[in-house]
């Protein structure tokens, strides 16, 4: 599952023209159904980048003369072709999922949402756009034409490997999903407890505090079998990576023999120290941690012989 770093959001392909005669439209999502963030419009230009493909929304599609050498503009009414597969297959592309990393530069495109299409083109009934990793969008057919060079888009699979992604689903629906799915995952009520959880552009963040990593884990697996999650952000804390990071500091300070122990963001340290000295300088480490919120010196001097 796409690693999670940006903020991310939906660009939803509206129809410019009318649809095709005898065809139901049920899409762009409704209003109440999108996020602060996502947008509707009438075409995306996308473009190669280093590391994928970048992303620019438009109000309305544009005419040839200025579409910028080397960008696709893609519509309601572009078509992707498979690599696998039947040759006639086709997805009708829906929208893109895009990350901003920068400021001020185009979006990240992390994936595209495509539905399957009947005998006259338009989106199958009842089919359910899905997510499709960005990575599976390959270029075909160079053509040119006036000067320009045209291409087509293809993804990188079988019409019936669509199923294996994520349908799209609004945010709230994906909430009530990933809270059940938490609930299964971590069995220990006091630990789900402190688990909170947000939903944006089908990206699941996880907050709060945990005892052991295998609770994180079991959560996050869970979520990733979620349908309408595109990606998890684990912000979680864990207690025991928390005792080994402040049992790490000590020690590269020349501070060893020191045991911690980690509840809710507490520290308490054990064991002995050679003096009075070392025993606060312990102190005054461990509560430099990242994540730590108090300490509880429990450590003794040790008694000069």
């Amino acid at each position: 599952m796409a690693g999670a770093n940006g903020p991310v959001r939906y660009l939803f392909l509206r129809r410019e023209g009318p649809a095709a005669s005898g065809t139901q439209e049920s899409w762009p999502p409704p209003r109440e159904q999108l996020g602060g963030d996502d947008l509707i419009c009438g075409a995306v230009q996308l473009s190669a980048a280093e590391d994928g493909w970048s992303a620019v929304p438009l109000d309305r599609t544009p005419v040839a003369d200025e579409i910028p050498d080397g960008a696709l503009v893609l519509t309601r009414d572009t078509e992707l072709g498979f690599t696998s597969g039947r040759p006639e297959s086709m997805a009708l592309v829906m929208g893109m999922r895009v990350e901003d990393l920068t400021a001020g530069a185009p979006a990240h495109v992390t994936h595209v949402l495509v539905a399957t299409r009947d005998s006259a083109g338009a989106a199958r009934r009842g089919s359910h756009p899905v997510a499709v990793p960005a990575e599976l969008i390959v270029v075909t057919n160079y053509v040119e034409r006036g000067g320009r060079t045209e291409a087509s888009l293809d993804l990188r699979l079988a019409p019936g490997e669509l199923t294996q992604y994520s349908p799209w689903m609004p945010d709230a629906a994906i909430r009530s999903l990933a809270e059940e799915a938490v609930d299964r995952a971590v069995l220990s009520p006091r630990a789900r407890h402190t688990i909170t959880l947000e939903v944006h552009s089908g990206r699941v963040s996880l907050y709060g505090r945990v005892e052991i990593a295998s609770h994180s884990d079991a959560a996050i697996h869970e979520l990733e079998q979620t349908p309408g999650v595109v990606d998890v952000a684990n912000y979680l804390l864990i207690d025991e990576s928390l005792q080994d990071a402040v049992e790490q500091a000590l020690a590269e300070k020349g501070i060893t023999g020191v045991r911690a122990l980690a509840e809710h963001g507490l520290i308490s340290l054990h064991g002995e120290a050679p003096d009075s000295q070392t025993r606060f300088k312990a102190q005054d480490i461990a509560a430099r941690v990242t994540g730590v919120r108090g300490v509880v010196n429990r450590l003794e001097v040790r008694q000069q012989i």
